[in-house]
């Protein structure tokens, strides 16, 4: 297939403003937008203000404090024991379920295998920019649409 009839179908079904589903309502492009990239995700300079912010304040913090909640720390044992192999696990031979939520067990797993064995501040730190992405995301959604 033609490259470019492959992105016109992603981006007509990524920007449409109906969901998926059915049901009208706003998928990710405004009423009267669906279709067009450019103006699905054209930002005024006050709102790539609060996305910048809604990013960086929460890494602001995280390096002003170096707090880390205790959670994380539970969660990353059992991801570092499936990134070594022995599985989703608190011990490795102990079957013990440690985590309440597969994506938050599965992405430090992947921030764990990126940063390398025993550096599990760097680890911390990938982590933390996947969820600043993800909250500025989320805010960019929900500024598009109030």
């Amino acid at each position: 297939m033609h490259q470019s009839w492959l992105l016109a179908q992603f981006r007509a079904t990524l920007f449409r403003s109906e969901s998926p589903a059915g049901g009208g309502g706003m998928w990710l492009a405004p009423p009267g937008r669906a279709g067009n990239l450019d103006s699905a995700v054209s930002f005024t300079r006050p709102q790539w203000t609060a996305l910048v912010l809604a990013a960086l304040l929460p890494l602001a913090f995280a390096a002003f404090t170096q707090h880390a909640w205790e959670d994380y720390f539970i969660t990353l044992r059992s991801s570092r024991h499936l990134v070594d192999g022995h599985g989703l696990v608190f011990n490795p031979g102990e079957r013990v379920h440690t985590f309440t939520s597969p994506l938050g067990v599965l992405v430090p797993a992947l921030c764990t295998a990126l940063a390398g064995p025993d550096r599990e501040a760097t680890a911390l730190w990938i982590f933390r920019l996947i969820n600043a992405a993800f909250l500025a995301g989320a805010a960019a959604l929900l500024w598009r649409r109030a």
